[in-house]
């Protein structure tokens, strides 16, 4: 099983691109000229796509084969809800 198939992989990797690339541009923002801090925003808003393109996708290869997944009854096992 490749590591891609796994849904954890594409939640944690899409939540993990998101805040390294917003982590400085929200620390470093108020020191930014006027123009450069418009910029930002279309950043951010690229980042917030990308994560949500991702978390899409974790949605997609959710698999009912997880041991997560309780086999009888097909829902979320309790530890986990």
């Amino acid at each position: 099983m490749f590591i891609y198939s796994e849904t954890m992989f594409w939640v944690v990797s899409a939540y993990f691109i998101y805040c390294a690339g917003t982590f400085f541009l929200f620390l470093y923002v108020g020191f930014l000229p006027k123009n450069e801090q418009e910029s930002s925003y279309t950043l951010n808003s690229l980042l917030t796509i990308t994560r949500t393109i991702l978390l899409s996708i974790a949605l997609i290869t959710n698999d009912p084969k997880s041991p997560y997944i309780d086999k009888k009854t097909k829902k979320q096992k309790e530890a986990f809800k």
